[in-house]
This record gives C-alpha cells, structure tokens and sequence, in this order.
C-alpha cells in the first residue's frame, strides 16, 4: 500500500495531537511536522521559576489541566508516560458580600449565593430545557436567554456570565456565547467540565486534573511520532 504523506505545520498541540494520531498508522502515512521554535508545545510550555532565592518551580503557561472529559488529551499524555495529577478545583467570584464559590455551605457562602437561591434552582430547569430543545437554542446566545427566561441581571453578571469565561476563556465576547454550549458543559458526559448544584450552582469541589510539565510533554510526543530522518527535519526547521 502507498504511502499518504503528509505535513502538519505547527508543533502545537493540535499540531502534535495530529501527528500522533497519524504515527499510529506507520502502513498508511508518513507524517512530517513542521515547527519554527526550538520546542514542541506551541503556546503549552512551562516555565522554570525561582519562586525564594534558591526555591525553583515549574509553572505551565496557557491551559494547566482540565476535568475528566479531556479523555484525548489525558490519553496522550499517557501515551508518552505522563499521568495527570488529580485534584479538587475551587472557584470563587466577586469580593465581601457580594462573593461566592463552590466550596462553601450556601448558609456560611456570600449573600449572593443566599439571595439567588430561587434563581439557581431555576436555572437547573431551564438547562435540562435547552439541552432538549438544542437544535434551537444553539443558535441563541445566552443574553438572550437569560431575558427569556426572566434571570435577573444580578444573576447573569455575578454567576452565569463569569462561569461561562472560565468556562471558555470569552472575557468581553461571553453574552455572544451560545446557550446550547453552556447547558453541554453541565450536562453532557463526554464535554461537562463541572456538575450542577441546586444550592451553590456547582457542585463542591469538582474533580479535575493538573497536567504534568507540557513542554516535555509535547517534546516526548515529537519523539515518539516521529521516525529518526523526519525527526532531522523537524530539528532543521526549528533551526531556520
């Protein structure tokens, strides 16, 4: 059988993801990665800090892990012998009163998880309606959503609109986001990122995972994928 060759341009992780799964079928293709930094990873690095004067840490730029629906990344990184390190992620909003997370009892939570009760328990229902009626509600933004179904603004700009920039990283675009995406990232098992709380809107410390040190990561992925002479190339293309 003829080989299919093919060029991923780009030693990112989508570009390193793409070239891993192509590797795995040596018969059908011969995969060349092209990559003008001295490293794999693209924007996933990590950085090597002297946090006290003789203290050193490494921190990982861009994303530092994800929850248990990151099943393709989780199993790439162990793939090349890195395993994620499980952990509790807590978040928290605003400040003083008007603050609130998902670790704390909603009696000893900010006021702003006491007095939005009703709202937060509506909000359940109303994500079990946008997933049944999706085909509708993915073309609908969630500013508009959350007007028709009456959530007040102090709803939408203390809890709905900062969970969705975590959720997605949206910053000023968040309003434009789309509503289906929002109920996917509660309720879909292969795309939730945290469950439902009827009290605290999330559920306590949900499970995530940190990931191990990204450029070896992806520099061990460059390794693994790609046969010796294509590896030469990709080394050459790092130096020009």
């Amino acid at each position: 059988m003829k080989k299919t060759k093919v060029c991923v341009v780009g030693a990112g992780t989508a570009g390193m993801s793409a070239a891993w799964s192509l590797s795995r079928y040596p018969e059908k293709f011969e995969v060349t990665v092209c990559e003008r930094k001295p490293q794999a990873g693209g924007v996933a690095t990590t950085e090597h800090l002297e946090v006290q004067p003789g203290v050193y840490c490494d921190i990982n730029d861009g994303v530092q892990g994800g929850s248990s629906s990151y099943k393709n990344s989780i199993l790439l990184h162990r793939e090349v012998n890195f395993q994620p390190s499980p952990v509790h992620m807590r978040v928290s909003f605003g400040q003083d009163s008007r603050s609130w997370t998902n670790y704390l009892p909603s009696e000893t939570n900010g006021k702003e998880i006491q007095e939005l009760q009703s709202e937060i328990h509506r909000f359940g229902l109303y994500l079990k309606l946008i997933s049944w009626l999706e085909p509708i509600f993915i073309f609908i933004p969630i500013w508009l959503t959350a007007r028709l179904f009456c959530l007040s603004s102090r709803f939408t700009n203390a809890m709905l609109y900062p969970l969705t920039a975590l959720f997605f990283g949206t910053g000023n675009q968040t309003a434009n986001v789309s509503s289906a995406l929002i109920a996917r990232v509660f309720l879909d098992p292969d795309l939730k990122l945290f469950d439902y709380n009827s009290e605290r809107l999330l559920a306590s410390q949900a499970d995530m995972f940190a990931f191990d040190k990204l450029s070896e990561i992806y520099q061990a992925l460059a390794d693994r994928c790609l046969p010796e002479s294509r590896r030469q190339m990709f080394i050459e293309m790092q130096m020009n």
